[in-house]
């Protein structure tokens, strides 16, 4: 659990720094992602019926928020940006979406204060993925076979579909205003 500076050119190793805060064990952490000016973790349900952890900490590992993520199956963030995943994080770290295939839910956070702020119940085909749009509102949902449903991210609010009709939509690009 370290981050690490690379030289473009060069390729050698310039700096590196240990970010696992000292209040985590580093058995039970799934993933993490930076964004903003913060961390976000999360941890493997211990036992079988537990629910992962989302533990927010400053780049020095001060935790700022840790709570349950709701729903019972594994929750592992990504940072790509560009692509659909199984969850999404604001640039600024405020809020995180994730599928939770287990209730067939996507579940969003407030990683400031540390609640779900919504929760849409939609019915998730093989390889559905979520995307946030460059405009760090839109929700975007990609169900295999279906058009893309789209959700403001804080509200919960539901969009107009994209693609309605299409017999199958495998990617999409996204403007800058969504």
């Amino acid at each position: 659990k370290n981050l690490n500076s690379w030289d473009a050119e060069t390729g050698t190793l310039r700096w590196t720094k240990t970010l696992l805060p000292k209040v985590l064990d580093p058995i039970i952490v799934a993933s993490a992602a930076i964004a903003g000016d913060r961390i976000i973790w999360t941890t493997k349900p211990r036992q079988k019926d537990s629910a992962s952890q989302i533990i927010v900490t400053d780049l020095d590992g001060k935790v700022l928020s840790r709570f349950d993520a709701h729903g019972r199956s594994p929750l592992h963030l990504t940072a790509f940006r560009n692509y659909f995943t199984s969850s999404c994080i604001t640039a600024d770290g405020r809020l995180l979406s994730a599928i939770n295939f287990a209730g067939s839910t996507i579940d969003t956070y407030d990683l400031n204060i540390g609640i779900r702020l919504h929760s849409q119940k939609i019915i998730l085909k093989d390889r559905s993925m979520i995307r946030l749009g460059d405009d760090q509102k839109t929700l975007f949902v990609r169900r295999s076979g279906k058009s893309i449903l789209r959700f403001d991210m804080e509200s919960g609010k539901e969009l107009p579909p994209l693609g309605e009709g299409e017999p199958e939509i495998k990617e999409v690009n996204i403007s800058a205003h969504g």
